[in-house]
């Protein structure tokens, strides 16, 4: 199944979704409960502000687009969707690396990564679906899940590379706007790698793969 073009493509692209999933979530995460006055940023969060005040609105946008995230792929394709995800989440990526003095720009960031994240993962799955044969969809959402957490285990390890550069005991500026640099390129290879698959000729969706799609497009929310 891997040798075909179109699958290859979009499981490549799914290990750079699953990377966003985990330079967004890991590096927002730390990033706000940094003490400003021993390293000159971040912003002291507690667990739960950092929760409740910098995550939760990221989460609810990413929920919120995964209940309509079908409709959007019925409507307008899993390929487009998939694009227009990517750039949202390459401007949140970008604009936290640049500018992250203020909490409403992490908020911002991380309401941008979640839509792309979300989005994201119910596209690639309907991608994945549009490619085989009714009798393959378990197998190919399959591989797609595991795609997926190819990508977020990669990450996870970078982020805690990156979080082992310190100074004065807290980890260096310049790691996590490495991280969020990142999760800009992440999301740009993804655009492109799905730019570059075309889909197979004469392709139909069948209701099994309809019902396996849908699955997992609500699996983020």
């Amino acid at each position: 199944m891997m040798t075909r073009r179109p699958i290859m493509l979009t499981n490549l692209a799914t290990v750079f979704v699953g990377m966003g999933l985990y330079f967004a979530f890991l590096g927002l995460t730390q990033f706000v409960q940094i003490p400003h006055n021993a390293a000159g940023y971040g912003f002291g969060a507690t667990v739960l502000e950092a929760s409740v005040v910098y995550l939760l609105p990221g989460a609810v946008t990413g929920f919120l687009v995964a209940l309509v995230s079908g409709r959007f792929i019925d409507r307008f394709g899993a390929r487009p969707v998939l694009m227009i995800a990517a750039v949202a989440g390459i401007m949140g990526f970008l604009f936290i690396a640049l500018v992250h003095d203020a909490p409403w720009q992490i908020i911002v960031a991380s309401i941008l990564a979640n839509a792309y994240i979300s989005l994201g993962y119910g596209a690639l799955p309907a991608l994945v679906v549009g490619e085989v044969d009714s009798g393959e969809t378990g197998v190919a959402t399959s591989m797609n899940a595991i795609a997926r957490t190819v990508g977020s285990s990669a990450a996870a390890a970078l982020v805690a590379l990156l979080m082992g550069r310190t100074t004065a005991g807290v980890p260096m500026e310049s790691s996590f706007v490495a991280i969020f640099v990142g999760g800009a390129v992440t999301a740009a290879l993804a655009m492109g790698l799905i730019a570059l698959s075309r889909p197979r000729a004469g392709a139909f969706e069948s209701v099994e793969a309809r019902y396996e799609s849908r699955a997992m497009n609500h699996e983020w929310g």
